[in-house]
């Protein structure tokens, strides 16, 4: 546990211990958004575990529990944007296409970040195949690219925050 639940347990806080291990392996591979910050039940994230997540992936990161607010500025002039991951995706290409049609029709943002875990390329391609048929204006981007135009839309939109909160999912 990085916040919170270490000072509970009376042990050191391993933050700074984190912070050097992600950024030696960010840098090694040439990282920089983190795509997901698995927080469950944890309490929420200080100011001290976001600057050092900051300080791995300098571009963005994706946490999988949120409040309803969409991102987290550590400062008024912070442009790190962070946004709460969807929903997991399903290992059948056609249901996984579905979701991502259904979420996309009841979200209020134009940017939506789903996680697929241990998918192989043929599932990316016939996942957004079947995606495109119901909706031909869903575009997958590279991390990269989702993170700088999702940056841009935020610079350029004055409340995204106060876009509808998404209704969560079951399952």
């Amino acid at each position: 546990m990085l916040a919170g639940a270490a000072a509970n347990l009376r042990l050191p806080s391993g933050l700074d211990a984190w912070a050097r291990h992600c950024g030696t392996w960010y840098k090694r591979w040439g990282l920089s958004i983190t795509g997901f910050i698995i927080d469950g039940f944890a309490p929420g994230l200080n100011r001290r575990v976001w600057t050092a997540t900051r300080s791995s992936a300098p571009t963005a990161s994706s946490r999988r529990r949120s409040s309803r607010r969409w991102t987290y500025q550590p400062s008024s002039t912070a442009t790190w944007p962070v946004l709460r991951f969807d929903h997991d995706l399903p290992h059948d290409p056609q249901e996984a296409a579905k979701l991502i049609v259904q979420r996309i029709e009841t979200r209020g943002l134009p940017f939506h970040w789903f996680r697929a875990v241990l998918k192989g390329p043929d599932w990316y391609i016939k996942t957004i195949e079947n995606a495109k048929q119901s909706n031909p204006k869903i575009e997958l981007l590279d991390a990269p690219t989702f993170w700088e135009l999702y940056r841009i839309y935020l610079k350029q939109t004055p409340t995204p925050h106060k876009a509808r909160s998404p209704p969560r999912c079951k399952g």
